[in-house]
């Protein structure tokens, strides 16, 4: 039989210690809670990013006009995203990028200062950059990444993105595009999106050449980019994770069928390249 004493030190740690240990186990939201000083980011106006970026831009001898629209356009954009309540800033996850992000521009303080990482929730294994060096890591993609130098070279493609100026190529490329239209009717909607496809993978190649400049610099492991790589290229795959059957009358535990639709009826010829256009995958690998 339990004596007072034990009655009386179970029911200590049942109504006094036992919440406090469910309060100490984080959960994912509480994880990523934004604290400290607010950046600048989500505080200052668009219009003062607006005339910030057109200024200093303008030495660029890019024409005036179109550095207009594009500013203008960025940074409604950019506006839109930063009060979406989707960042997270000065939380472990985000500080942890940005201690990536030093050591990779170590030798680089000018652009360090331009670049900006946070958190981005987000269940899509990814990230992104925005005109003006606001680089945004989806929660997803720090859930499959196997390692920091996974990271790494995420990062240094995605700063490649920023230095290489992807996106105002982007925009005067789409620009003519819609001028070419009006000039030349003949071309079709596919082909329009099949134009905005291969721009955007060549930008892909171009940051992956270029972030890996970068990332040799480091002295991360090299095995880590390819690993990385296919983590992308598979992530929107649901089934390439798993071994199933494609039995329909498997009925063992955790067996499933495949749907026939993703079955090819025949095989296609190897080539080097595919020619097919995959508007969900920007990537290439």
């Amino acid at each position: 039989m339990l004596r007072r004493n034990q009655i009386q030190a179970i029911a200590f740690c049942l109504i006094v210690l036992f919440p406090q240990i469910q309060k100490a186990q984080s959960s994912p939201g509480e994880f990523l809670k934004s604290s400290g000083t607010i950046p600048n980011d989500f505080l200052e106006s668009w219009a003062n990013k607006y005339e910030k970026s057109l200024s200093s831009s303008l030495s660029s001898g890019e024409d005036e006009d179109d550095l207009e629209d594009y500013w203008l356009s960025q940074h409604h954009q950019i506006d839109d995203l930063l009060q979406s309540g989707r960042y997270c800033f000065g939380d472990p996850m985000t500080n942890y990028l940005n201690e990536i992000a030093d050591h990779l521009l170590r030798n680089e303080p000018e652009l360090r200062a331009k670049i900006r990482i946070y958190t981005f929730r987000s269940p899509s294994v990814n990230a992104f950059t925005l005109a003006d060096g606001i680089i945004a890591v989806h929660t997803g993609l720090l859930a499959h990444a196997k390692s920091e130098a996974e990271l790494a070279f995420v990062l240094a493609h995605e700063i490649s993105h920023y230095t290489r100026n992807h996106f105002y190529s982007s925009f005067k490329a789409n620009r003519e595009a819609t001028e070419n239209t009006w000039s030349n009717p003949s071309l079709s909607p596919l082909a329009q999106a099949e134009n905005r496809i291969g721009r955007s993978k060549e930008n892909e190649i171009e940051a992956d050449q270029y972030g890996l400049d970068l990332y040799l610099k480091s002295d991360y492991a090299l095995n880590a980019v390819d690993s990385v790589l296919t983590t992308l290229h598979r992530s929107y795959i649901p089934f390439g994770r798993k071994d199933v059957s494609t039995n329909p009358f498997c009925l063992k535990e955790g067996c499933f069928q495949i749907p026939q639709v993703f079955y090819r009826e025949e095989l296609s010829p190897i080539s080097l390249s595919e020619d097919y256009a995959d508007d969900r995958h920007s990537h290439p690998i």
